[in-house]
């Protein structure tokens, strides 16, 4: 027979045995028995990891079957966190990441429901191994290696530095004796010089009376120059005279006669007189650049006018060698404002010049043009000279404005 009834007692409750269950390194199991774990992990008071061993996680658990799982379970790892961290009622394991080499203490305590029961606490020593370098007996060892190549390159420092003063002894010995050498050569040079200054001061006293010397003679040369200048100015002066004279019966006679023949050669007489006149006053005009009186006059002329009475003379010339003279004007007035002497001489010239380094049967153009002004320029009168000869060698070119200068090859 049975009997049931609530007047017998309860049984008296135990306190749950907590502890470690599993340990996983990277997401993988460790069995017992392994190199990281010889035995279970229950029963294991200590695991050693390495530092490479990025993470890890350790499961545990209470004994307690009568639970109704409203437990808490809270933990904190000894040397990395401060303050005790509460787990979630369903959650049975902590896992960690990177941890810093060193000893750790992981404390695991569960807190059953019943206020009866004591809170129960379960440890796990872990250990976590650097790497070598991060060792200490590594360090030492760089430290003595440190210590050694000091020594050996502080020996080397001292031995180097005895050589080097070995060696700069040597060379101040050798440099010493190199400067006495070159101090007797000096001082047999200071003699050689004092003997050529000696010399060079007897030059300069004669240079010095061949200067006086000449000295005089280029204000003798000047003064015969001045002298030979004004000679040959009074002879040119004294031409005019007989010149004048011949262009004014010259002018009478044309007024006189009535034969085209003898009009047109008393013209050409006429012409060359007046060029012959020009020539001379050429000759007065250098006398005055020399003194520095002469002056450029300007006034008002027609220069279209004065250029084709000017080149009527030389087209005879030409004609008589079949050179064709041609000339081109481009002025947009023909009244220009220049000196009318000098512009005399640059169209005989550059006409003279053209018509004598011409082939029989060649051409010489003569360009005349008005370029207008620009800027702050003025505007210029253009005049160009062409022909058909050899024209000026390259060498020449820079030589045109000397005075008398002839290029070789050139008659």
């Amino acid at each position: 027979m049975s009997a049931v009834g609530d007047e017998f007692p309860l049984p008296e409750a135990t306190p749950a045995h907590l502890c470690f269950t599993r340990l996983t390194v990277g997401n993988e199991e460790v069995k017992p028995g392994s190199e990281l774990l010889q035995k279970d992990i229950a029963v294991t008071p200590e695991i050693t990891l390495h530092e490479s061993c990025k993470s890890f996680a350790v499961e545990f658990s209470a004994l307690d079957f009568e639970t109704d799982h409203t437990a808490a379970y809270s933990y904190r790892l000894i040397g990395f966190d401060k303050h005790w961290v509460q787990l979630p009622a369903d959650r049975r394991f902590v896992s960690y990441t990177n941890l810093s080499a060193g000893t750790y203490t992981l404390q695991v305590k569960y807190q059953p429901t019943d206020e009866n029961l004591k809170t129960q606490t379960a440890e796990l020593k872990i250990v976590i191994v650097p790497y070598f370098y991060k060792t200490v007996w590594f360090t030492f060892l760089i430290l003595i290696i440190i210590g050694i190549f000091i020594q050996q390159f502080y020996q080397w420092r001292i031995r180097n530095y005895k050589k080097q003063r070995e060696l700069l002894h040597q060379k101040v010995e050798q440099r010493t004796y190199e400067l006495n050498q070159q101090k007797q050569l000096l001082e047999q040079k200071t003699q050689e010089l004092s003997l050529q200054n000696e010399m060079l001061k007897e030059q300069n006293e004669k240079i010095k009376r061949q200067r006086t010397q000449l000295a005089r003679m280029t204000r003798k040369v000047q003064e015969l120059t001045l002298d030979k200048i004004a000679f040959f100015t009074n002879i040119t002066h004294e031409f005019r005279t007989p010149i004048t004279l011949i262009i004014g019966p010259i002018e009478r006679a044309l007024k006189l006669s009535y034969n085209p023949q003898v009009i047109e050669q008393l013209h050409f007489v006429e012409r060359n007189s007046k060029y012959l006149l020009s020539l001379v006053n050429q000759l007065m005009d250098f006398r005055k650049l020399e003194s520095g009186k002469l002056k450029i006059v300007k006034n008002k002329y027609n220069f279209r006018k004065f250029a084709n009475e000017l080149i009527v003379p030389f087209s005879v010339f030409a004609q008589e060698r079949n050179i064709e003279l041609r000339c081109y004007y481009r002025l947009p007035s023909d009244i220009i404002n220049y000196d009318e002497e000098a512009m005399h001489k640059v169209l005989t010239n550059l006409l003279s010049n053209a018509i004598k380094f011409t082939p029989n049967g060649g051409i010489v153009s003569l360009f005349i043009a008005l370029l207008p002004a620009s800027g702050q320029e003025q505007a210029k009168l253009y005049i160009n000279a062409c022909d058909t000869g050899n024209g000026i060698p390259t060498d020449d070119i820079d030589k045109i404005f000397d005075r008398f200068y002839q290029s070789q090859g050139q008659t």
